[in-house]
């Protein structure tokens, strides 16, 4: 999908009701675009995964439910918003960010040694 289309899936997203959040390399290049063109109601720059919690935490998942009309849909949108947080954290995301985490920890380390 690309830029355009992901920004008017979210004007039509909003006008139905739901929050919409971007986020990726493109939104945080650009920052300002999402909101002018993509009905964003915010837009997460850099590393994803450090908000990502945050996003998905049960209360706000309930009140971004509010864009479906019956119980039985806002309760199916909480589900599936839990089920797509399960899957998001097995992508090795999160691993991916230890791992750079763990090597710019060594990078200093390294440095420090050489320059002792």
């Amino acid at each position: 999908m690309n830029t355009l289309r992901g920004y008017e899936l979210g004007r039509e997203a909003r006008a139905r009701g739901a929050q919409v959040v971007y986020g990726g390399i493109h939104a945080t290049l650009f920052p300002d675009e999402p909101l002018a063109q993509g009905g964003a109601h915010a837009v997460v720059t850099g590393d994803g995964d450090r908000v990502w919690d945050d996003v998905s935490r049960p209360p706000l998942v309930w009140q971004r439910a509010k864009c479906v009309k019956s119980l039985k849909s806002r309760l199916a949108f909480v589900r599936i918003s839990k089920l797509y947080r399960q899957m998001y954290a097995k992508t090795g995301i999160s691993t991916d960010r230890a791992r750079s985490d763990r090597a710019r920890r060594m990078t200093r380390l390294v440095s420090l040694i050489l320059t002792w």
